[in-house]
């Protein structure tokens, strides 16, 4: 006689990285392979998902309940903290105005907004690393920026500016 015997043979998992794939300095990702029975991530941990913040290839390798092994990668984008500071310091007379000068690193488009210790101004966009505003206090003000946005990430923020405002002179005849 003969014997026969079937054979199942069962399609290797595919396994998906689903999670945030872009964060900004300091921040970190969970990244998750889905349901399997086993799992090894490329720097070794072994559970369904791995927390990070360190840019990179991140690859993990699953074995599904048939002992059927598939492997996936997926990459960790980490952009810089944006920078910002506010400078100025031209005193001027009542009704005169000067410039604010706003510096920035990080990639742009930059929104920000800048406050006079009583109004906050913006948000105001700016393509460039450099902008400037143009103010005319009616008394000596300090100005300070108070946030900052990149395309990415917000920002740390330095500066004041003190503008003094001169009383106009008095003639004297």
């Amino acid at each position: 006689g003969s014997v026969s015997q079937i054979v199942t043979v069962n399609a290797n998992p595919t396994p998906a990285i689903t999670g945030t794939n872009v964060v900004c300095d300091g921040t970190t990702t969970t990244f998750d392979a889905g349901s399997y029975s086993a799992y090894i991530w490329s720097d070794g941990t072994t559970g369904a998902t791995i927390t990070t913040g360190t840019a990179g290839t991140y690859t993990v390798t699953v074995t599904d309940a048939n002992g059927c092994i598939g492997t996936t990668s997926q990459s960790l984008t980490v952009n810089a903290i944006p920078t910002g500071s506010i400078n100025g310091s031209a005193p001027i007379c009542i009704g005169d105005q000067t410039l604010l000068y706003f510096n920035f690193t990080g990639t742009g488009p930059f929104d920000f907004t800048y406050s006079d210790g009583s109004a906050t101004y913006g948000p105001i966009s700016s393509a460039t690393v450099t902008t400037d505003q143009s103010v005319s206090p009616s008394s000596s003000t300090t100005y300070t920026l108070v946030s900052l946005n990149d395309a990415n990430c917000p920002g740390t923020l330095s500066g004041t500016v003190n503008i003094t405002v001169n009383p106009l002179p008095t003639p004297a005849i």
